[in-house]
C-alpha cells in the first residue's frame, strides 16, 4: 500500500509560489518568456516514489495564440533535470474552479511535474471555466503546435500519446468536457470534488477505450458538493469510474488563499490541509501510474480500495 505524507516542499507557505509566479509575470512582460525554477530536482527517487517525482520543476507564463485574433494566459509547469529539457512528456490538462485563480492550484501543477508531466493551466474569463470551455482544447492543440516549432521553448516537449486532464469543483466539470470531446488528446480523467456535466449525460454513454480510466475524489467534510451527489453523477459514464472519499477533507483546503467568504460556506476539516493535500496527492497518483504504465491494471488499484493509499475509503 502506498502511503503518501506531505512533504517540507508540500507544507511551505503558498506565499512561495506566488512570489515566483509573480516573478514569472515580470519576465513576461518584459521580453521573451523564460521558466522560473520552482522545484529541485530528486535524483534519489524513482518516478513513482509515494512523495513525489523526481524531477525538478519550471514555470512557464505563456500567452497560447488559439485563434488568429486570441491568446489565452496559461501556465506551463515543465519537468526539469535529469535530461528533462531532451525529452518528450505527457501533457496534463489542469481547470481551476470557479471564482478560483490557476495559480491557487500550483501545488497540484507541481506535483504533477515532478513526475514528468508538462501541465498546462489555462485562464478563463473572469475565472470562471464554464465561460469559456474550449480554452483547454485550444490550449492543448496551442501548446503541440508550439512544442512542433523549432526553437520554441516547448520544441520537443510533449509526447504524442494522450494525457490526462483533472478539474477542481466546477473545473472538473469543464474538464470532463473536453476530455469527452478529445479523446486523442487525453485519456485520464481526475474529478476532485466534482461531476461531470448533466448536459453531457448521453455523450458520455458513448463507448470508450476501457484504458480510459476516470477516478472522481470527494471530501468526507465537503461543505459544496456532497460524495453521494458525486457518486451518483458517475452513473453518466459508460464504463465504471470508482469513487475515493478523503477522510477530513473539506472543499477548499484544495485552493492556496481561500477567501472569508469561501471558507464560511465550507465545512469544518477535520485534518491539517497538508495532510488533506497529501492524500488527494495520493489518490491522483493511483490514475497517474495508471496512465503512466507503472500500475498493474487487471486488475487495476483503482478498482480495489483495500490497495488505496491510507486515509482514502470507498462510499
Amino acid at each position: 500500500m502506498l502511503r503518501h505524507s506531505p512533504t517540507p516542499r508540500q507544507t511551505r507557505p503558498a506565499r512561495i509560489l506566488a512570489l515566483a509566479l509573480m516573478l514569472a509575470a515580470l519576465l513576461s512582460s518584459c521580453g521573451p518568456a523564460e521558466p522560473v525554477d520552482l522545484l529541485a530536482t530528486a535524483p534519489e527517487l524513482a518516478l513513482d516514489a509515494p512523495e513525489r517525482g523526481p524531477y525538478g520543476v519550471a514555470l512557464l507564463e505563456r500567452e497560447l495564440r488559439v485563434r488568429v485574433d486570441q491568446h489565452v494566459r496559461t501556465l506551463v509547469y515543465l519537468p526539469t533535470g535529469l535530461n528533462a529539457e531532451e525529452e518528450a512528456h505527457p501533457l496534463a490538462l489542469l481547470i481551476q474552479g470557479g471564482a478560483v485563480s490557476p495559480e491557487q492550484y500550483g501545488w497540484l501543477a507541481m506535483h504533477l511535474a515532478s513526475r514528468g508531466y508538462v501541465v498546462l493551466s489555462p485562464d478563463h474569463p473572469l475565472d470562471f471555466a464554464i465561460f469559456a470551455t474550449g480554452n483547454g482544447a485550444d490550449v492543448i492543440a496551442a501548446a503541440r503546435d508550439a512544442a512542433a516549432r523549432e526553437g520554441d521553448v516547448l520544441e520537443g516537449r510533449l509526447a504524442p500519446e494522450p494525457g490526462l486532464a483533472l478539474g477542481h469543483s466546477l473545473g472538473g466539470v469543464v474538464a470532463s468536457k473536453v476530455w469527452l470531446r478529445r479523446p486523442d488528446d487525453l485519456s485520464h480523467l481526475f474529478l476532485l470534488q466534482s461531476t461531470p456535466d448533466p448536459g453531457d449525460a448521453e455523450l458520455l454513454q458513448n463507448p470508450r477505450d476501457p484504458a480510459d480510466r476516470v477516478f472522481a475524489v470527494a471530501g468526507a467534510r465537503d461543505g459544496r458538493i456532497s460524495f453521494t451527489e458525486i457518486d451518483e453523477s458517475l452513473a453518466d459514464f459508460s464504463n465504471p469510474v470508482p469513487l475515493a472519499i478523503v477522510e477530513g477533507a473539506n472543499h477548499f483546503q484544495m485552493i492556496d488563499s481561500p477567501t472569508a467568504s469561501q471558507l464560511e460556506s465550507d465545512l469544518a476539516a477535520t485534518i491539517p490541509t497538508p495532510q488533506a493535500r497529501a492524500r488527494v496527492l495520493a489518490a491522483l497518483d493511483l490514475l497517474v501510474f495508471d496512465h503512466l504504465g507503472l500500475a498493474p491494471r487487471d486488475p487495476s488499484p483503482l478498482d480495489d480500495p483495500e490497495r488505496w493509499p491510507e486515509g482514502l475509503i470507498a462510499p
